[in-house]
């Protein structure tokens, strides 16, 4: 943000990351020819840090989505005839009409293009680790979805597994396991 400030004749009306994001967008697609929206993505990312999914959509009907070079956030898609979709979780995308098998996940660090009616992939930014937001796996998805083509309720079970096996409490009939929040039931049912 402040560099933004310190570089460029910009006024920020707010104080969030999307101002920010918009603002750079804007300067490297200005001009009158059209850009190469991939090298537009490339050059943000070596900007651009933490964790973010973009969808980026201009007058021309060029669409991008992206995913992070971390990955901290999923972020899924379905190409299925005229009709593509991308969401955070699998399950909205099933619930518009996608079917789980044409449902993938996007890769850190990579984006899908739509230009002209045409789809592609491409990697706009490599990555030197990868990274998940843990609150993601066992709280915020649905328990219905996957995320990085692994099932949130495996993950959410294995997780009640492990824990058991780390516990050194004696169990009697005495012990109750609540899972809380609700979103946790597999690991609790598990544990």
């Amino acid at each position: 943000r402040q560099q933004l400030l310190d570089n460029h004749d910009y006024h920020l009306i707010r104080d969030n990351d999307t101002e920010v994001i918009m603002h750079y967008i804007a300067h490297e697609v200005r001009g009158d020819e059209r850009p190469d929206l991939v090298q537009v993505f490339r050059r943000l990312a070596q900007k651009f840090d933490g964790a973010y999914n973009l969808v980026y959509l201009n007058a021309l009907g060029d669409m991008v989505v992206l995913r992070d070079p971390v990955g901290i956030r999923p972020l899924v898609y379905a190409h299925d005839g005229p009709m593509f979709g991308a969401a955070s979780e699998s399950v909205a995308l099933q619930n518009v009409g996608f079917r789980q098998s044409s449902i993938k996940s996007l890769e850190p660090g990579e984006l899908i293009l739509i230009r002209n009616g045409e789809i592609s992939k491409h990697r706009f930014a490599e990555s030197e680790r990868t990274a998940h937001c843990f609150f993601e796996w066992v709280y915020f998805s649905n328990v219905a979805s996957t995320s990085d083509n692994s099932s949130v309720y495996v993950a959410r079970a294995r997780s009640g597994e492990r824990l058991a096996e780390l516990e050194d409490q004696k169990m009697d009939a005495d012990c109750i396991v609540v899972p809380v929040p609700d979103t946790a039931k597999a690991a609790a049912d598990a544990f």
